[in-house]
């Protein structure tokens, strides 16, 4: 079976980041119009918000081994 693959890759600073709640699902748009908007279910953000924690969290303890 044939089909299309897409892969994205972006760069994110301290840039806005709004969000809208649609029936099922949430659309965040960061960046503002020039950025881009990430479409949502529930579980996905469940699954994003777990994952950035733990990225942030491992993050964190590198940068706290480093100034060491």
């Amino acid at each position: 079976m044939g089909g299309t693959k897409v892969g994205t890759w972006v760069s994110m600073d301290d840039c806005s980041i709004s969000y809208t709640v649609c029936q099922d699902e949430v659309e965040f748009e960061i960046g503002g119009q020039s950025g881009f908007d990430l479409f949502t279910t529930e579980a996905g953000l469940a699954k994003l918000v777990a994952k950035a924690t733990d990225a942030l969290r491992e993050l964190r303890e590198l940068r706290a081994q480093e100034e060491q």
